[in-house]
């Protein structure tokens, strides 16, 4: 489930609306004129400054495992293309050579490109390890700040917010030694099939009547904004669509990728049927027509790997799930007259994105670019 410097968050590297850390100045002036009761719990400079570097190394690292999986299928298909057209070039000692040779180089780097960028999965594990850490880091804030309102209602009420922050600080100061510094563990558990291993904050069970009281109806309100509301429009985000060709949302991708493997199936039989007609007229089909039918195999072969890779159907349908359960939360949370029966949709929330960042870092594992 990220800035490139210390602008607005972004998540996934695209993503310029996710302010639920309050990344920029802007966001956190915005936080104090909406919540001036809480606006100490929802405003966390520790936490973020543990949180950049790791998105950086998290994005960086999704960039080179992209960009070794694209290579490495794209010089793999030059190599099968250049393979395939040797009818062309065969007793043309001038182009025969220099073609075989660009064609072995060719897939013997993109082999190479693969085994060392994606196949080994140095790359990618580094991504998923550091995504597991942003959203662990996430999780924690959010589940921090529910375990501990009573601490924050009580600052309020005293006009001293030292004792929370620094019971605040300990408890992250602790949570990083336990669970953040151990991420490769935790994500080889995870990825390994283990969804319940990473150890989380519990909010406590008793003084949910800390939530009816003016601070912590605040705190809801900002959770519900800061929280629900950010990560439905991350879903929205995510399965929106546009105008160009290329396309970082997944549901462009999945459309473009059918209609690419559609068309390319398109030209398979109109190639079929000109040497059908070839034949039956009795006349010998032109060599073209058997180049031109392989190499389009080729061409929908490597669509197909790309579509591995990057997996957009199932992201698609990731994101759906997860939309509909989180408006399903939304819907019960705006609906609860109590603070108990909020915080309980709170609960769910929390599950729920443990769980589809569990979903996140299994899809992520499995996708391969190999053709």
């Amino acid at each position: 489930m990220s800035p490139e410097g210390k602008g607005r968050l972004v998540q996934g590297d695209d993503y310029p609306f996710n302010d639920e850390l309050l990344i920029s100045e802007s966001d956190q002036k915005e936080v104090r004129r909406a919540y001036p009761l809480v606006h100490f719990a929802l405003d966390y400079p520790e936490l973020r400054d543990y949180f950049l570097p790791i998105d950086a190394r998290a994005n960086h690292a999704k960039r080179r495992t992209r960009r070794c999986g694209f290579t490495a299928v794209s010089l793999v298909t030059v190599a099968l293309l250049g393979a395939s057209a040797e009818a062309l070039y065969h007793g043309v000692h001038a182009l025969a050579l220099p073609i075989a040779a660009a064609a072995a180089i060719a897939g013997l780097a993109g082999s190479l490109i693969g085994w060392a960028g994606v196949m080994s999965s140095a790359s990618k594990r580094s991504w998923l390890q550091d995504r597991l850490g942003t959203e662990l880091v996430r999780q924690f804030h959010f589940r921090a700040m529910l375990a501990l309102a009573p601490d924050i209602v009580a600052a309020v009420a005293a006009k001293d917010t030292s004792k929370f922050l620094e019971k605040r600080s300990i408890l992250f100061t602790r949570f990083r030694g336990d669970v953040l510094e151990r991420r490769a563990g935790f994500l080889d558990k995870i990825v390994e099939g283990d969804e319940e291993i990473v150890p989380f904050i519990n909010r406590p069970a008793s003084r949910p009547e800390a939530f009816d009281s003016p601070a912590g109806r605040e705190l809801l309100s900002a959770y519900e904004r800061l929280r629900i509301q950010r990560q439905i429009g991350f879903c929205d985000y995510k399965l929106s669509t546009e105008a160009r060709f290329f396309s970082r949302y997944p549901r462009v991708q999945m459309a473009r990728f059918r209609d690419a493997a559609f068309a390319g199936v398109v030209l398979l039989l109109i190639l079929d049927m000109f040497v059908l007609v070839g034949v039956v007229g009795g006349g010998e089909p032109h060599p073209l027509l058997h180049i031109a039918a392989v190499s389009t195999a080729i061409l929908v072969l490597a669509l197909r790997t790309l579509e591995e890779g990057l997996q957009p159907a199932r992201e698609v349908e990731r994101y759906r799930h997860y939309r509909s359960s989180l408006c399903n939360i939304s819907r019960k949370f705006n609906a609860a007259a109590v603070g108990a029966d909020r915080l309980a949709q709170c609960d769910a929330l929390e599950k729920l994105s443990y769980d589809e960042m569990v979903n996140f870092l299994k899809a992520g594992h499995e996708s391969k670019f190999a053709i």
